[in-house]
């Protein structure tokens, strides 16, 4: 008999006084800082894209599931995560001036030592990102 998948969630929100159109492409900015290791279908940022970069003691590599411009991309996490599963989703709800931004992530920690340790680190860094991508935006505007 197969144990079931524990599945965790963590959802960042954040109102950023930005049109979408600008949060978007600080949000592409911030993801492909560090370059793609294979870019994606479109070029760069679309399905398909890798990136490999470290957070904290984890060296983890990232692929793009989609991408929905301007408003949605998912990704997951393919390898270095000591969790079974890990996919994240960003969404950018248009409010005309303003606009919403959501970044979320479903987890199944398995049975991993450390998994915890990592969602904790993961969280910290999804509320890092938000704010980065949401004073990048605002700092146009």
């Amino acid at each position: 008999m197969s144990t079931r998948p524990s599945y965790k969630t963590f959802v960042v929100e954040r109102s950023v006084a930005a049109p979408r159109a600008e949060v978007w492409r600080s949000l592409l900015e911030l993801v492909g800082a560090a370059g793609y290791a294979v870019e994606g279908d479109p070029a760069p940022h679309g399905p398909g894209a890798t990136l490999a970069f470290r957070l904290g003691d984890y060296d983890l590599v990232e692929q793009t599931l989609s991408l929905e411009e301007p408003w949605r991309r998912c990704y997951a996490l393919t390898s270095g995560a000591p969790v079974a599963l890990y996919q994240g989703t960003t969404t950018i709800r248009d409010d005309g001036p303003t606009c919403l931004l959501v970044w979320s992530y479903l987890a199944d920690p398995g049975a991993h030592e450390g998994a915890v340790a990592f969602l904790d680190r993961a969280q910290e860094a999804l509320r890092t990102a938000t704010e980065r991508v949401a004073r990048a935006a605002e700092a146009t505007t």
